[in-house]
């Protein structure tokens, strides 16, 4: 069974729901204005209304004169602008939307990334499916890894981070300092103090650690956790691929 917005699939549904797929099978000579029009009054939008709105997306979206071009008269990246704007001119109340970054330039995605973050703050759940995990480090609030059709791992993108730590941390030292253990690397600076990676062994907590380095008389200025990028926890939970680039459809 499935429940969407607090009830079952149905024609009133579509109505609060804006849907981006990969694959749209578009007839290239039609007008890209009039197709948005038409997905608009779909969606129980006035005449009037539907145009207004065609019109408004298009121009937020950087597209304001290809309301009269035929879809095989633009790009690529176009296409994706065109069919996200039809998915957001209704203002639904949930966006799904896979791959939504296919054929973007890094700008181009960038400025997705606004309007889909300007969204989900107006209340609008977003639902994305993308191998562009980098992407989407700094916006999601949950993440979901499928492997071969199966959730491998759920959950808020700070407690999925801290579930892979490694028990390793950022320190930095006044005057100069070093850390008194042996598991430790030159990491980066921040604001200009010399920074350590150090790994912590198991059975040592981080308050444990801290407080042998101050009774050894090391001031400690920095101490974080070296938390794992998304991309790191991907390929953690999915490991190499083992098989073919266009078999793996099923990973995202």
């Amino acid at each position: 069974s499935i429940e969407i917005l607090g009830g079952p699939p149905g024609p009133e549904l579509r109505r609060r729901m804006g849907y981006l797929p990969e694959d749209r099978g578009q007839d290239p000579d039609q007008r890209v204005g009039e197709v948005l029009v038409h997905h608009a009054r779909l969606r129980g939008l006035a005449a009037g209304d539907a145009r207004a709105r065609t019109a408004r997306w298009l121009d937020r979206l950087g597209l304001p004169d290809v309301a009269r071009q035929k879809f095989r008269e633009i790009s690529k990246g176009m296409h994706q602008r065109v069919h996200l704007a039809a998915a957001l001119l209704h203002d639904p109340d949930l966006l799904i939307l896979d791959e939504p970054f296919s054929g973007l330039d890094p700008s181009g995605r960038n400025e997705i990334l606004g309007i889909l973050h300007e969204r989900a703050q107006a209340g609008v759940t977003v639902l994305l499916s993308s191998h562009l995990v980098e992407r989407i480090e700094g916006v999601a609030s949950r993440i979901g890894i499928l492997e071969r059709g199966t959730m491998a791992i759920e959950g808020r993108v700070d407690e999925v981070a801290q579930r892979f730590h490694d028990r390793t941390f950022r320190v930095g030292y006044a005057g100069g300092g070093e850390p008194g253990i042996e598991s430790s690397e030159r990491a980066t600076r921040v604001d200009g103090q010399p920074l350590f990676r150090v790994r912590l062994p198991e059975g040592l907590a981080p308050a444990r650690f801290l407080a042998g380095e101050i009774a050894a008389g090391r001031e400690v200025l920095h101490f974080e956790p070296c938390l794992p990028s998304l991309e790191e926890i991907f390929l953690r939970v999915v490991g190499t691929p083992d098989r073919p680039e266009k078999e793996e459809g099923g990973r995202s």
